[in-house]
């Protein structure tokens, strides 16, 4: 891509609600918006990508828990795509399994733009409504000043601690009010989601640091995360011999 190279990361399926303010660059005459959406002379329209694969929701439901060797390549690549869209000032504010599509070949297509949301814009679907999916929306998801930034984070954590653990974090029962308090208190009381200690430390506290909910204390930035992703399997290296005759 001439601008970044996650345009094969996130991809426009359904309905692709970008600003057109977004992204930009011209190739051959046409005025790309994103990698799926062109504009042509005055007529927006939109090419939507057909992506040959299955959904992380679909395989979480078949095979159940997925190994943290196996999973990490895939969350890299979601902090990859979720850092390209935030530093164009762009929020996804839908990110969970199904969300995600899964290539034969390990990559992971984000899809579904339908609430995306440009930063200090209004919602691009309904204005002045918010959406999500109640199940990976942040304990503040009701307030006014919400971090749509911080959103993206602390579902995509919700995201991760579910395919380590094949359990959902936040079983949505039934619909209604009643049920949204309830699961946004349950939030709020838990202060974050633990994977266990059959993980790698430093994997287990970065989903305990993306889901925090106090939204002061959860991580900011995907950027962040993905250099905490890498450091995970980053070699360590052996500490040096003392000097013969060095006291301990």
């Amino acid at each position: 891509a001439e601008d970044g190279i996650r345009d094969d990361l996130v991809t426009g399926v359904q309905t692709c609600a970008l600003p057109i303010s977004a992204f930009g660059s011209t190739v051959l005459g046409r005025h790309r918006v994103h990698n799926t959406v062109w504009m042509v002379t005055d007529t927006p329209h939109i090419e939507m990508e057909y992506v040959e694969g299955e959904d992380l929701e679909s395989r979480m439901i078949r095979k159940g828990a997925m190994g943290w060797q196996e999973a990490l390549p895939l969350f890299t690549q979601v902090a990859d795509a979720l850092a390209y869209m935030h530093e164009r000032r762009v929020c996804h504010r839908d990110i969970k399994p199904s969300n995600l599509l899964l290539q034969a070949n390990g990559q992971v297509k984000l899809v579904d733009f339908g609430i995306a949301l440009e930063s200090g814009a209004n919602p691009l679907t309904v204005a002045g409504m918010t959406f999500g999916s109640l199940g990976y929306v942040p304990p503040e998801w009701m307030d006014a000043k919400l971090d749509h930034v911080k959103w993206d984070i602390y579902s995509f954590g919700v995201l991760c601690w579910e395919l380590l653990t094949g359990s959902q974090a936040w079983p949505v029962l039934s619909g209604g009010q009643q049920e949204m308090i309830r699961i946004l208190s349950d939030k709020a009381k838990r202060s974050y989601l633990d994977v266990g200690d059959a993980f790698p430390t430093r994997l287990r506290a970065l989903v305990a640091d993306m889901t925090m909910a106090d939204r002061a204390r959860r991580l900011g930035s995907a950027s962040e995360v993905r250099t905490r992703l890498d450091a995970i399997t980053a070699p360590v290296r052996p500490a040096r011999p003392a000097p013969a005759g060095a006291s301990a």
